[in-house]
This record gives C-alpha cells, sequence and structure tokens, in this order.
C-alpha cells in the first residue's frame, strides 16, 4: 500500500494543488520518501524490535506507511505534519491498508505537537517512543532534537533509535543576497538573477544548504561513547552500542543529558588528579633530535621538553582556509561570482571514496568538471604518480585561484591544471586538443556540476575520440538539490522553487541502463559508469 501511495503522490500536481490553496506552501514530489528510503526504515524498525515511532516531518505518510507495515500488531506511527491537506492526502489508501490504523497524525507546527508529547509522557499518558524520525526544515531541526535529548528525555525510551534526514538542500528556501558580481553571471546565461538593484548592485537568490544545522546535530551525536552512529540513505542513525543505555550512569556527552525529565542535570567529569599531560610518556625524554621546536608551554622541571615534527597536509590546510573563509563577504565585495557555501568543497568522506576508486585501477590522468576550490583535486593529485595530471574545469576564476598559495608549496599542487570559464566552453577546448597525437586521455572524469548540463558533458567527454580512456570511469555527483538554483514556477510567477534535479539523474540513469557498454554503481552520493569500450566514431 505504500507503493501505492507513492504513485499517487508522484502523480498529482502540486503546482495547481498550490494554486487552489489547499497546501500552505508550494510541494515538490521529491521531498516524499523514496522506495530505497523506505526499505531502509523498514529494516531499521525490524533490526533494533521498534514497536513506537515518531516521525518528525511525515508529509503525506509515505514513509509512516512503509514503517507501519512492520511493527507489531500494538504497534503506532506518531507523525507530525504542519499541513492539514498533506495529513489526509492518503487516508483513503491508509484506511485500505490493514496497518492504516496504526498512523495517528497529529497537524500543527511541530514544536507545539512535540510538547505536548513531551507533557503527555511526563504524565504517563503515553508511551516512549522506540525510534525517532526528523525529516523536517533545517532551522528547526536542532531545536526539535534538543527537546528529545535534553528537556525531556522521557520521550524517547532507553533503547530508542534515532534516524535524521542530511539531505543538504532539502526544503530549503532561497534567500535574496546582493553582490556586485551578479550581473555577470548573467552576461554569462547562468543562474537566477533578479534586476539590477541599484548602486553597481544586482541580487541573485540564494540556497543555504543546511549543512551547519546537519554538522552541529552529528557532533552531539558522536559525542556519546555510547552510541554507534553512521549514515545511510542520507540519514544518520544513531543506536546504543550494548543496545541499551546505562540511565544510572554519568552521562558520557561533552553536553551533559538530562537523566530524567525535570530532574538534576548531570555533568561529566574530565580528567582525574593523577592524569596529568605534561607527564605523558611519549614525551618524558629531555631532548628529541627529530624535533622541530621545544615545547615551552609544558612547565616541568628540568630540561627543554620536545614534541615530534607534524607533518604537512596540504589537504587539510586547503579545507581549513575554505571553512574559515567569510564567503558572504567575499560575494558582497564582488570576488566570487555567486554566493558560495564551504560545504561545496569535497568532504573527506568524499575524498576517501575517490582515493579508493584511484587505487581500483591505474589512474594517471583525471578530469574534474566543477572543482569549487580545488580539496578534492589536490587530495586525487596526491595519489597520482609523478607523471600524473588533474585538469580542473571551474566557471569562477577566484575560486580556481583560492588555495594557489598551498598547492604551491607542496609537490601535489604541480599535477593540477586549472581551466577557468564555462563548462560546455573548456570541453569543447579540450575536445580539440584531444585530436593531436600526444594527448593522453583521461582514465577517470568526475561530474559535479549542474544538473542541467550533466547529460552533455558525460556526452561529451564518452563521444569525443581520444577524451576518454578504453576502460576508463566516469564519477557524476547526484547529490539531491546541490548546485541547483531557484527558478520561476512556470505557472507561479510569485513562487521560486528549489528542483532538486533527480529529474536529470533519473533521465541519464535511464539512458545508460539501456546501453549495454556502460556498467551502473551508485556509492556516496556518485553514480560511479565505467565504460567497457569506447563508440565507434563514423569517418
Amino acid at each position: 500500500m505504500a507503493a501505492e501511495l507513492r504513485a499517487e503522490v508522484e502523480k498529482a500536481n502540486w503546482s495547481e494543488v498550490y494554486a487552489e490553496g489547499k497546501t500552505k506552501f508550494l510541494v515538490e514530489t521529491s521531498w516524499f520518501a523514496s522506495e530505497e528510503r523506505c526499505e531502509v526504515l523498514r529494516r531499521l524498525c525490524k533490526k533494533y524490535n521498534a514497536t513506537r515511532v515518531l516521525e518528525v516531518g511525515a508529509c503525506c505518510g509515505v514513509a509512516s506507511l512503509s514503517m507501519a507495515e512492520v511493527l507489531p500488531d500494538n504497534g503506532e506511527v506518531v507523525a507530525l505534519e504542519l499541513d492539514p491537506y498533506l495529513a489526509q492526502f492518503g487516508q483513503n489508501i491508509m484506511d485500505k491498508s490493514n496497518c492504516g490504523h496504526k498512523i495517528k497524525y497529529m497537524v500543527g507546527p511541530a514544536m507545539d505537537s512535540l510538547r505536548d508529547i513531551a507533557r503527555q509522557c511526563f504524565d504517563g499518558k503515553m508511551k516512549p517512543f522506540d525510534l525517532l524520525l526528523i525529516d523536517a526544515d533545517r532551522a528547526g531541526m536542532m531545536d526539535y532534537f534538543k527537546l528529545f535529548w535534553w528537556e525531556s528525555p522521557g520521550v524517547l525510551s532507553a533503547q530508542a533509535t534515532v534516524c535524521i534526514d542530511i539531505t543538504p538542500y532539502k526544503g530549503q528556501a532561497p534567500q535574496v543576497v546582493r553582490g556586485p558580481s551578479s550581473g555577470k553571471l548573467a552576461a554569462m546565461g547562468v543562474g537566477t538573477v533578479e534586476e539590477e538593484a541599484g548602486a553597481g548592485q544586482s541580487e541573485v537568490l540564494w540556497v543555504p544548504s543546511g549543512q551547519e544545522q546537519i554538522d552541529e546535530l552529528r557532533r552531539t551525536l558522536e559525542a556519546s561513547s555510547e552510541h554507534t552512529v553512521y549514515k545511510v540513505a542520507n540519514l544518520l542513525v544513531s543506536h546504543s552500542k550494548d543496545g541499551k543505555r546505562d540511565t544510572d550512569a554519568e552521562s558520557q556527552l561533552s553536553t551533559p543529558r538530562r537523566k530524567a525529565g525535570g530532574g538534576p542535570w548531570s555533568e561529566h567529569k574530565f580528567g582525574s588528579p593523577t592524569f596529568s599531560p605534561g607527564l605523558s610518556p611519549s614525551l618524558s625524554h629531555a631532548a628529541n633530535p627529530f624535533a622541530s621546536f621545544p615545547n615551552d608551554r609544558m612547565k616541568v622541571v628540568g630540561a627543554a621538553r620536545w614534541v615530534p615534527p607534524v607533518p604537512s597536509n596540504p589537504v587539510m590546510e586547503l579545507r581549513n582556509k575554505v571553512m574559515n573563509e567569510d564567503w558572504a563577504a567575499l560575494f558582497a565585495a564582488g570576488k566570487t561570482l555567486t554566493r558560495v557555501e564551504a560545504n561545496w568543497s569535497g568532504s573527506k568522506e568524499r575524498c576517501e571514496v575517490m582515493k579508493c576508486i584511484m587505487s581500483a585501477s591505474k589512474i594517471t590522468r583525471i578530469l574534474e568538471i566543477g572543482s569549487f576550490c580545488g580539496i578534492t583535486s589536490l587530495s586525487m593529485a596526491e595519489n597520482l604518480p609523478s607523471d600524473g595530471q588533474v585538469v580542473s574545469l571551474e566557471l569562477d576564476a577566484f575560486l580556481a585561484k583560492f588555495g594557489d598559495d598551498i598547492r604551491s608549496k607542496c609537490t601535489a599542487g604541480s599535477k593540477i591544471r586549472h581551466v577557468v570559464g564555462l563548462a560546455a566552453t573548456s570541453l569543447d577546448l579540450l575536445a580539440d586538443e584531444a585530436k593531436a597525437p600526444d594527448f593522453k586521455p583521461f582514465d577517470l572524469v568526475i561530474i559535479d556540476a549542474d544538473r542541467s548540463g550533466m547529460q552533455s558533458y558525460f556526452r561529451k567527454v564518452t563521444t569525443t575520440q581520444g577524451m576518454l580512456a578504453e576502460g576508463g570511469t566516469v564519477c557524476i555527483d547526484i547529490t539531491p538539490y546541490k548546485g541547483q538554483m531557484p527558478v520561476r514556477h512556470s505557472t507561479l510567477s510569485d513562487q521560486w522553487i528549489v528542483p532538486s534535479g533527480m529529474d536529470k539523474v533519473d533521465e541519464l540513469v535511464a539512458e545508460l541502463r539501456s546501453d549495454d557498454k556502460f556498467t551502473l554503481n551508485k556509492q556516496e552520493g556518485l553514480l560511479l559508469v565505467k565504460v567497457s569500450t569506447m563508440p565507434e566514431i563514423a569517418l
């Protein structure tokens, strides 16, 4: 029945529904739980023997019904939803389902509903929940979590599993920002730019990713030594390592967690009288010939202490520089073409995935379409042989040059070649270079750029003779919403929407699956395409 409800959701014309005033906001089909998400939630419910589920942000109840199908007969899903129309949308299907009676909707602002639930749990009128799913606005996400974790821990059972949607950009509202460089994007036909706002300034719509809130919540969960935290299907999942919480022991969280609603705080005591960093056995020698400098911060009696030299880490240095930069100020000053975010850069996980892909075959030449500040480029360059090269295509000259001071100090930096400009234009340039007899084809191509041009970039790389090596691999970033620009709605001129871009991804996947020469695999937000044979070129 969950599949039937999903089909109804996908068939609905949400633009018309909003235009008729039935929903409070313009809904996107991509907001609803996919089959992959539903299957993961069903498995989590069964794995951790969930009986009671609390879902914050249920939409039309696709995920709610999927979880209800695997709960025991006495199980219940309490689904919180702001919009009455969405809560009622699939009621007829739920009524026909054998599991629909397990779902109870609470309609209204999530925080109001949560406080009502907390009061009922405190008064013993409602049983605690075994599984918590938060799939709501990023701005309120941390507030919802704090309510469970600190203010009202009695809402969750001792063995509760916490699942949080961490898809960047999902459900985020566009914001208008000003910058003198926005007009440059308009001249290139890139992005969504408003009319000139005066004084040399122009306005551009920018979509915050919500990554700051996601990272804050992830750090809070990972601070506990008693819980296992992992990611699956864009969900951050936290569960007790031993299947239980020691409610009598002191909290192991760096920020203390209350033992019970209204009870005293239990603060963790760090260190002990017998522990002293200055008396670490590894630093007990008087001098170290390999040390880089004396550690005069260690106040001890006797000879100077020394610390081992710290090897340089250019990738970490560049990542820190990107994370510490004020990108809003740079855009306001006209340095960047558009308002960018630090989290656009390659994460540690992404860099590790690329290293694994490179280690599986002998990679010497890499083409990266969309490099941002070049963190992934530098990470890959470090793992290339001495004659290897990364060719990075980037639209923004400022971003391409950002970090030149770090790259110039390391050997890997000399293996990177930047090409600045529109990706299509840069690919045409490389196609001309590929005609030369001494041109070396690329073993690995990474496409991390706009979804609208994704298919054309792929076709250009795979059909241009000599550009992709025989048996080469193409990695395509398919993270929903990433890099998507807000666009005016086709029929509602006063509304701006942020497309997920998944329609373009699905279109490309369907095209590739119909061709036997492509082998597809998905990994960590990447679509890996192995090209078995190159296409024949008509002479």
